[in-house]
């Protein structure tokens, strides 16, 4: 009996599946007041902390007057 050496070559394919879980943050428009206070207490913390820069905050100005004008109006002559 002879033993020969051969090579054999077999390609055997695989397929692995894999879950991948990630979170997004989405951005949703606040709907209840509750939802706009807590928005409102985040923005407040945000510039306290300085996580606002101050270059930005002239940016906010307008709006931020725009809103208390709005409130002010809503406030003192309630519909």
């Amino acid at each position: 009996m002879q033993v020969v050496d051969r090579v054999i070559d077999r390609v055997v394919e695989v397929e692995k599946t894999r879950e991948i879980v990630r979170e997004i943050e989405v951005s949703v428009s606040p709907k209840t007041t509750t939802e706009w206070t807590s928005v409102l207490d985040e923005l407040t913390a945000r510039i306290d902390t300085g996580r606002v820069y101050a270059r930005d905050l002239p940016v906010l100005a307008p709006a931020m007057e725009r809103l208390v004008a709005a409130y002010n109006r809503r406030h003192t002559h309630p519909s």
